[in-house]
């Protein structure tokens, strides 16, 4: 079972705020096989009738502004989540239990977003490019099948696959690597942290098995949360939880790779499928970050 997280799992902050909600039952029943029990009154005089679902807490880090689930889920429960993830299994099951994904599906589906597929991976490139030049050998951590992998078209860049969790793999996809044993110029994690139970830990132990000259480039989204509301509200906005388990700020993004031993180089906001008359409502937002070992 989950462990329950009574700090930020960024800066390691107490100071928090937080307010019930819930796991939507799609992710707990990939998770955990369960499902919403209907309460009859007949069954249980001292309990409202309706349907019970899996209750967590939100929580808001008022030091750096992370919003994140309370739940820590374990490697083997989040494959059980993550098991043929964003295959047809994958979205008819969601669909059983969220009809109105059927249409947000055909959404995704049209922008890109799915599987990886960013139409501006050109501009990450050119955002890399333009701080440490072109990386002969890229590890992309968390890479599922590849399609959102970076100068996967250059025929001067070695890329290698790695994806420790499983999440809709490829056959050229690694499970298990010696990253200590390789010359790696870039590692990236590209819409991986946002998913994970112990970002830190993952960062903070690759830290001491990479080679000083190795370049960390991350990913993550800018959530709508984070964008609509102010810091100190957002833990009031988040009923619902489902697989994106942490919500960054920048200044949280900050924080961890600064206490994950990490030198930030730079780090930018990146607009996923803008339109020609700016902003739309389909727009996502992410933060890039480049660093480095300190």
């Amino acid at each position: 079972m989950p462990s329950i997280s009574d700090k930020c799992i960024c800066c390691g902050s107490s100071k928090l705020k937080k307010k019930q909600s819930i796991l939507s039952p799609f992710f707990t029943y990939r998770m955990f096989n369960y499902t919403p029990l209907k309460i009859k009154r007949k069954q249980f005089n001292d309990i409202k009738h309706g349907y019970t679902y899996y209750a967590c807490q939100t929580i808001e880090c008022l030091n750096c502004g992370l919003v994140f689930l309370d739940q820590r889920f374990t490697k083997e429960e989040l494959k059980k989540y993550y098991n043929n993830y964003q295959t047809s299994k994958f979205f008819n099951e969601r669909i059983r239990f969220e009809k109105s994904f059927r249409s947000r599906l055909k959404k995704f589906r049209y922008s890109g977003i799915i599987a990886g597929k960013f139409k501006e991976i050109s501009k990450i490139e050119k955002f890399i490019l333009g701080n440490i030049g072109l990386p002969r050998k890229i590890l992309d951590y968390g890479a599922g099948d590849g399609k959102g992998t970076i100068f996967r078209q250059n025929d001067k860049v070695k890329s290698i696959l790695y994806d420790p969790f499983n999440f809709n793999k490829s056959k050229s996809t690694k499970s298990k690597i010696n990253i200590k044993n390789n010359n790696f110029d870039l590692i990236t994690f590209r819409n991986v942290l946002e998913h994970v139970s112990y970002p830190r830990e993952i960062l903070f132990d690759l830290m001491k098995i990479i080679k000083s000259r190795t370049n960390i480039y991350i990913e993550v989204p800018k959530e709508k949360l984070i964008s609509k509301y102010k810091k100190g509200n957002r833990y009031k906005n988040k009923p619902i939880w489902t697989e994106h388990i942490n919500f960054f700020t920048q200044d949280s993004l900050k924080k961890l790779l600064v206490l994950s031993g990490l030198k930030i180089l730079d780090i930018k906001e990146l607009i996923i499928n803008k339109g020609n008359r700016g902003k739309t409502d389909n727009d996502r937002e992410h933060f890039m970050v480049l660093a480095k070992k300190r």
